[in-house]
Parts: structure tokens; sequence; C-alpha cells
């Protein structure tokens, strides 16, 4: 046989090698892409402030988080095809009531994720008529997860108030003035500091306000009359910058700490100096992924709604329907997730550990 002819069929060989892997690989995509399409599909709304006035820039960032777990789930491989509804709650009652009916009604979600206790108290008591899972990040009230369908992922209340005043014993304190908002979280917090604070002996002047005051000129002479030694904010985003700059211009030199509140500031470095309790937050590997995605230091919460996204796919895994899916979220008594383990109590409240963080150099930098 010529040279020429063992050539040509030479090449005949490879192209029709190089054609039956391009067939095989093709039909794999196609029959993949057909399984994926078969799977059953679970619609989680997640309900985040990403306008308005308070926590909109946390309200992003865990927006980012939902992408960021999106994307994770494309290289997975489960049992069920996931989509997230992103629906904006303004932080607003009304808003989030039209948002969620959205969301249940219209995109007919099997679960929905809140954020707070405002948010969850108005999503609570919906998702358990509708037998529909809710499961509340960042709710520090514990009547959000009433009812059987209704779970609460957030370190509560007793948790960061025994820090806090553990802190405050270590340091000598002996008076605290608390403002704090008169809004479910906060006063859930701030009422549990005065109780704390009053079986030790310690001093304490407590000012519920108005959770959308931001004139405080006339608040603080009053609780000076009681000389406190430092002041607790218990109050929200944009009440926590005017109080602080309201105190300079009143020549107070008092410190102030906060539960939880510090974290919600995009520009922490007025507060420099000061310590705070927090709950949990993400370390180490996935600490140093979302913040990259993000473009952003600020973790504050990231956490709470990536292992909540987490702890409802763990569910839905094991059973397909809502009714199903709540005995199995329910059975999940210890989740090591980013925040470490993670235990459920008998309300149904997930909790992780409170700590320790004090502002250096503008930024927030856990102590313990």
């Amino acid at each position: 046989m010529k040279k020429s002819t063992l050539k040509i069929l030479a090449i005949l060989v490879l192209i029709l090698a190089a054609f039956a892997v391009y067939t095989m690989d093709n039909a794999r995509r196609i029959n993949t892409s057909a399984t994926e399409k078969d799977k059953p599909v679970i619609k989680i709304g997640v309900l985040l402030p990403l306008t308005g006035k308070n926590m909109v820039d946390t309200g992003h960032l865990m927006k980012n988080t939902v992408l960021y777990k999106m994307q994770e789930l494309e290289k997975e491989t489960t049992k069920n095809r996931y989509e997230f509804i992103i629906e904006d709650s303004a932080f607003d009652s009304s808003r989030t009531a039209l948002a969620n009916a959205k969301l249940i009604n219209q995109d007919k979600v099997s679960a929905v994720i809140s954020f707070g206790s405002r948010i969850g108290n108005v999503v609570s008591p919906v998702t358990e008529r509708n037998s529909i899972l809710h499961l509340s990040a960042c709710a520090s009230d514990e009547n959000v997860a009433i009812g059987k369908y209704n779970f609460i992922h957030w370190t509560q209340p007793k948790v960061e108030v025994d820090r806090m005043v553990e802190e405050i014993k270590n340091r000598g304190i002996k008076s605290v003035a608390i403002i704090v908002a008169n809004d479910a979280a906060t006063l859930a917090m701030g009422n549990t500091l005065e109780e704390e604070l009053t079986k030790l002996g310690i001093k304490n002047y407590k000012d519920i306000v108005d959770p959308n005051l931001n004139d405080f000129r006339m608040n603080i002479p009053k609780m000076e009359k009681n000389n406190p030694e430092i002041y607790a904010l218990i109050v929200f985003e944009s009440a926590t910058m005017n109080f602080v700059k309201q105190a300079r211009e009143l020549n107070l030199n008092k410190p102030l700490t906060s539960i939880e509140t510090f974290s919600f500031l995009a520009d922490q470095s007025i507060l420099e100096g000061y310590w705070y309790v927090d709950p949990a937050e993400i370390t180490g590997e996935f600490k140093t992924k979302i913040e990259t995605f993000n473009k952003s230091d600020n973790i504050f919460a990231l956490g709470n709604i990536y292992d909540s996204l987490n702890l409802l796919i763990t569910a839905f895994e094991k059973a397909p329907t809502p009714e199903q899916a709540v005995d199995e979220l329910e059975k999940i008594k210890t989740f090591d997730g980013v925040l470490g383990r993670l235990t459920q109590d008998e309300n149904g409240i997930f909790q992780s550990k409170a700590i320790i963080k004090t502002i250096k150099n503008g930024k927030a930098v856990v102590e313990n």
C-alpha cells in the first residue's frame, strides 16, 4: 500500500476517533442536562433589607452570600434542584408582608429565610398557616420560632447578654446606661441585660426610645444625671451613628458598648477603642472565600444566612415537601456550619456562641 494511502487512512481514523469522543461527550452533557431538568425543584425565598434606612449594606452582602451558594450548588450533586428567590424586605413590616405573600402565593416557595426579629414576626404566622418552612436568621425574639414550621438561627439574647455582663463585671464597671429601641429584637436584649445586671447589683438605667429616633440630645443629659460609667446602645444603625455624633457634640466622654449594633456600621472608625458583644462569626477558609467574593471584610450575619441555606437543603435532601422536611429539620440537633457547631434547642432555635470584639484601627477585632 502506498504511503499516501496509509496517511489518508490514519487521518480518517483520527477524525473518526475525535468524532466518537465528541459524540459521547455531547451525549453525556445532554443526559446531564436532562437529568438536572428532571430533578424536583425546591424554591426557597429569601427576605433581605436591600433598601431603606437600616442594614442595607449588610443586606446586600447577604444577597451576595446567597448568590455564592447558588454557584456552589452548580458544582454539587443533589437530589433536588434549588432556586433562591430574593425579595426586598426594606426592614419594614408592610413591605415584608407583601413580599412574603408574593413568595408563597405567586412563586410557590417551599421555604422562606428572613432576617431579623421584626421581619421574622411578620413572616412566622403566615408560614405556619400555609405549612411553609421558615428559618429566621438573626432573630433575637424567640417568639419568631413559635409553631411547627418556624425556626431561628441566631445567638439568643440570654447568651449575648451573659457575655456582656461577664465583660462588664471583669472590667469592674458599677453602673450602666441602657439605650434600647422599642422593637421586639432590641427589647429582648435590653430587658434581659437590665435583669442580669440587677441580679449582680450593678446599677443600670434603661431608656426605651422610638426605633426611628435620631435626635438624642434630650436623652443624653437625662441619662447623665445618673452618672453611668458606660452606655450600652441597643438600637439600630442610623440611631447609633446619630447617638455617637451627638454625644461628641455634648462632650460626653463616656465609653460606649453594644450588643450587635456596632457591626451594622459600614464605618466603624467613629467607635475606635470601644468593645462590644457579637454573635459568633465565620473563620477559616470560608471567611477568605466570602470576603473575596463580596470584596468586603464585613462578614456580620453572613454565616447565619449561609448556614440557614445549608440547613434547609439538608432537610429537603431527605424529604421533598415542607410537611416532611420540617420533621427532618427538627431532627438536626447539632450541625457543623461555618460558624462552628450549632445546637438546636427544644424551641427550634439553632444557637452559636457569643464573642467580644474591639474596634481597632477602624475595624472590629475578635478578642475572645
